[in-house]
Formats: structure tokens, C-alpha cells, sequence
């Protein structure tokens, strides 16, 4: 795991409820010139919508456990036991070269609900609008936890 990587993951579990991780979808840094980019799908265990708490601000309100373990209504009424997910998708560019070195800049936005079952799905949906056609690093909930505990240069993914 890069220097770069890390920093994005610690800046999710930053904006996200890190509890609420159900998984990260990791894919590789790309550099191009002076600028080291990334992007990461990330999905949260949640039964409501995930919205922001101030438009200007990256983080988002989660509602509590028991809501999230509530039984779910599906398009056809039926109630189902399986929570439903919330899709984010985070980016980051790093400037590592140049007058801008040392350029952060982070955004993660919320992109689709869905249940436990279309999870592939959606998440295949949302790398292709984000303009991701590699195979990403899953990363469950444990490891994600792992992987902001562990210091960088020892995380292997």
C-alpha cells in the first residue's frame, strides 16, 4: 500500500462512520505527470438514504443500529431482513511534484441504495460511470480497519 492509498483510506473513515464500513473497493493510484490520483467505491451499512450534513462538507449522517437491522420493504413491498447499502464513491488527487507539491484534494459522494444482493451490480455500475475498468482491491470491513491501524508501509493489499 502507497503513502498516497493510506492517507485516502484514513480520509474515508474520516467522512464515513467507520463502523458502518461493510467494504472498500480499492483501486489502484494511477500518476500521471505530477499527480497521483485514486478512486475507492465505497459501501456502508445503511437503511436510509445517506445525505450530506452540510452541502459544502464531505461527510454524511448515517442512521442508528437499529434502523440499519430494521426489516427492509423491497420495489414490490415485500419485507426482507437484509439491510440495504449505501454506494460512495471517493476520489483523490495528491500533487507530488512541482510548486503545487503537497496538494490534497478529497471528495467522496454518495451515488446508490441497494440491497445486499445487487451489491456487485451497483458497485460495477459506479466504477464504470467513475471511469474504472480494472479489478479493484476488495477490502472488508476487518481489513479496512487493519489497513487504517497498520502504519503504511507495512499494510500489504
Amino acid at each position: 500500500m502507497t503513502e498516497s492509498q493510506h492517507r485516502f483510506l484514513k480520509e474515508i473513515a474520516d467522512r464515513a462512520v467507520t463502523g458502518r464500513i461493510a467494504e472498500v473497493r480499492l483501486y489502484p493510484t494511477v500518476r500521471v505527470g505530477q499527480v497521483e490520483s485514486g478512486v475507492a467505491i465505497v459501501a456502508l451499512e445503511v437503511a436510509d438514504v445517506v445525505t450530506p450534513i452540510d452541502p459544502d462538507a464531505d461527510q454524511v449522517t448515517v442512521p442508528d443500529r437499529e434502523s440499519v437491522l430494521a426489516p427492509v420493504a423491497d420495489a414490490e413491498g415485500v419485507v426482507t431482513d437484509h439491510p440495504r447499502l449505501s454506494i460512495l464513491t471517493a476520489h483523490f488527487r495528491h500533487t507530488v511534484k512541482g510548486p503545487d507539491r503537497g496538494k490534497w484534494e478529497f471528495a467522496m459522494v454518495h451515488d446508490a441504495d441497494a440491497p445486499i444482493e445487487t451489491i456487485e451490480s451497483v458497485v460495477r455500475g459506479v466504477a464504470r460511470r467513475a471511469g474504472e475498468d480494472g479489478e479493484p482491491e476488495l477490502l472488508p470491513a476487518d481489513a479496512f480497519q487493519r489497513a487504517l491501524s497498520e502504519p503504511w508501509w507495512t499494510t500489504t493489499t
